[in-house]
């Protein structure tokens, strides 16, 4: 009795063990799995503050295409004050229209199309990790210095660069050389 009571408790030991030692079943592939994982990625990245940079870059690049009709509306140039406000009502309008919602789900059928389910819950667990949450924290200022980086290091080869691309475009545009420019 008390080798089968040993037996018993052996086996149950092993597999309570294996059962917990198990890695879960990889996620379902479905569009729905892909969908949730997205969803929740998405709301990590708005959390960590991608939407607001988006909305800032957005309001910037805005800013820039308009400036020059600014100009002409204004007759005069823009002070920094003036495309300051323009960047501000810029924001404003992209806050309003491209909510958290909107951005969240847009960006969730893009990601949704792009990867699979259990690679979005794999991207999802990282950014939950500590690595993952500074590389959240910090990614607007890491692009900063990886443009600033690059730009240095291709400072070297500036003038051969234009030169290369005003070539190419003489080439693809005969009439920029007619009037000698």
């Amino acid at each position: 009795m008390w080798k089968t009571c040993v037996l018993v408790l052996s086996a149950v030991l092993v597999v309570v063990m294996a059962l917990g030692c198990a890695q879960p079943a990889p996620l379902a592939d479905t569009q729905e799995n892909r969908i949730v994982q997205a969803r929740a990625l998405t709301a990590l990245e708005v959390e960590s503050g991608a939407l607001d940079d988006m909305l800032d870059e957005g309001a910037a690049l805005a800013r820039e295409a308009t400036t020059d009709m600014l100009m002409i509306e204004l007759e005069r140039e823009p002070s920094q004050e003036d495309l300051a406000q323009l960047e501000a009502v810029m924001r404003a309008g992209l806050e309003e229209y491209l909510t958290a919602e909107l951005w969240q789900e847009t960006v969730a059928k893009v990601y949704a199309e792009s990867f699979t389910a259990a690679e979005l819950q794999a991207t999802r667990e990282f950014y939950q990790s500590p690595a993952g949450r500074k590389i959240l924290s910090i990614q607007r200022s890491l692009d900063a210095e990886v443009g600033d980086a690059v730009e240095a290091a291709l400072e070297v080869h500036s003038d051969e660069f234009a030169a290369r691309v005003d070539a190419a475009l003489a080439e693809r545009f005969p009439e920029l050389n007619e009037d000698g420019s």
